[in-house]
């Protein structure tokens, strides 16, 4: 009887904490009201939690006001952009090859010219595009919306077909220039527009840097100094598109021929190359890094909250580039007029004054700051007494011309080589570079290590072989055709290697 006396306390307080456990979800539910009526919208989004929260809440409020019904969406988090790209290129395959029949569905189309934006291009089959606009036009997936996840991700989308144009509103265009330092803030057939602006830099934890005894990193290059070696937290580019316009960025400003050996510099000083951007954030920020790259606001965000004498956040002068993250609808939109008004929402003047205003100002974020730079440059000049941080990336130009057009032509190639050279190989990297190091820069061993794997080759004509020829290659590859070129690059580099480190040894 004592035993049964005893271990009922115990058994009292587990079930009281089985029940908190199980009533925490209810306690933690919005108002039921906030949904009673309410209209679904299904987004597809990269943006943290903060953002969605604070642009559910008030496209709800908007919507009621102009609309009568509150709005609930229902955020999907597919992962990073690669994983979008895959997770909607298998979707829309599969309906698609349903709707076209048996035969087998065209591997490219002009889908301007489908949707009557656009003239056919010479070479176009005309018969082909009129069955694809019978057939495939309102084709859908069950998503209305794909918000955030960077331009060029956002330009594979509409090669793909994934997206259907939009009707800007005038008050957006006229104060949104089409493009900024080389690159375009909004789709040239308005199948995206952009939603908000970003920029790339670095974040530092001060006082790990003291620890090791060098300053926070100002520029890429001072990435690749070897006093950073294993305390470099990177993203790998084939999950994170912004790690992917960061790795782009040193490639674009110091020319293929310096840009890639050093970023084998910085990767061989790298911790690890993880799926997010957000993990290299968080983790400079616990001290588990010295630095990493990452997009502007995941800096700013973790600077404000830990403070400046800890972390540091610099976008490299004359390094960086300014680029819109973008909105757009879904081709086949299941609620697509609703659709619709969340992207006139998101880019009118209620939405921008939500990505960078006070807390609690009027018309900003309720409970989290969000540390965006807006497209609009009316939102600079009306209301920047109530903005989080002055700077105005119209007038603030400390970056350079980036070439948008090269982000995508060379993305997969990019993603691939890193992948083989980087990650895949990261052990011998490692081990190369460090020997490299030891024998000296004048040593065979370090120019072997930075010996370019394949020439740039012309831009417009590249010869077989070279970075261009090879990035067009592997852009049109199918999945086992990629599969070979990646098998290639790794073999490559592993023998690239095992040469340093025979050269090393006086082998």
């Amino acid at each position: 009887m004592t035993r049964n006396r005893s271990s009922r306390p115990i058994v009292v307080a587990v079930l009281a904490a089985f029940a908190l456990l199980l009533g925490v979800p209810f306690l933690l539910r919005p108002p039921q009201a906030k949904y009673e009526n309410a209209l679904t919208l299904v987004i597809i989004s990269s943006h943290d939690e903060h953002v969605k929260r604070e642009f559910e809440r008030a496209f709800s409020k908007w919507h009621q006001e102009k609309f009568g019904r509150p709005v609930r969406i229902d955020w999907r988090n597919i992962g990073g952009g690669g994983e979008v790209t895959t997770y909607l290129a298998d979707q829309y395959t599969g309906m698609r090859q349903q709707a076209w029949g048996r035969n087998r569905l065209p591997d490219k189309l002009n889908w301007p010219a489908i949707d009557g934006v656009a003239a056919p291009a010479d070479g176009d089959d005309l018969a082909v595009l009129a069955r694809a606009r019978e057939k495939l036009r309102t084709v859908g997936i069950g998503i209305d919306v794909i918000f955030g996840g960077g331009d060029y991700r956002h330009n594979q989308y509409r090669d793909a077909g994934f997206l259907t144009p939009l009707t800007p509103p005038a008050d957006y265009l006229a104060n949104v220039p089409a493009e900024l330092g080389g690159v375009r803030l909004y789709d040239e057939y308005y199948y995206w527009l952009g939603a908000c602006l970003s920029r790339f830099g670095i974040i530092a934890n001060n006082v790990v840097c003291r620890t090791l005894g060098v300053d926070p990193p100002a520029t890429w290059a001072d990435l690749a100094r070897p006093e950073f070696v294993g305390n470099l937290a990177l993203a790998d580019p084939n999950f994170s598109g912004s790690a992917g316009v960061c790795y782009e960025l040193v490639l674009q400003k110091h020319g293929w021929a310096e840009g890639w050996p050093m970023l084998a510099r910085i990767a061989a000083n790298a911790r690890y190359f993880g799926s997010s951007s957000t993990m290299v954030g968080q983790d400079v920020s616990r001290g588990e890094a010295a630095a990493g790259m990452v997009i502007d606001y995941y800096g700013r965000t973790q600077v404000d909250y830990l403070g400046h004498g800890r972390l540091v956040y610099v976008n490299p002068a004359n390094a960086t580039a300014t680029t819109a993250d973008p909105i757009s609808v879904c081709r086949g939109a299941l609620h697509e007029e609703l659709a619709r008004r969340f992207v006139d929402f998101v880019v009118g003047v209620e939405g921008q004054k939500l990505w960078m205003g006070r807390v609690g100002t009027s018309g900003g974020p309720e409970k989290f700051a969000l540390y965006r730079p807006p497209i609009r440059k009316d939102i600079y000049r009306d209301f920047a007494a109530e903005m989080i941080f002055t700077e105005d990336l119209y007038t603030d130009l400390t970056g350079f011309n980036m070439n948008g057009r090269d982000i995508g032509r060379r993305s997969a190639l990019l993603g691939a080589m890193m992948r083989a050279a980087f990650i895949d190989n990261a052990d011998l990297l490692k081990a190369a570079t460090t020997a490299a190091r030891r024998a000296g820069p004048d040593s065979a061993a370090a120019q072997e290590l930075e010996a370019l794997p394949f020439a740039e080759g012309d831009r417009k004509s590249p010869a077989e072989g070279t970075m261009w020829n090879r990035a067009d290659l592997i852009r049109h590859a199918d999945g086992l055709e990629r599969q070979d070129q990646e098998g290639k690059l790794y073999a490559l580099f592993h023998a690239k290697y095992l040469r340093v480190l025979e050269l090393a040894d006086g082998k």
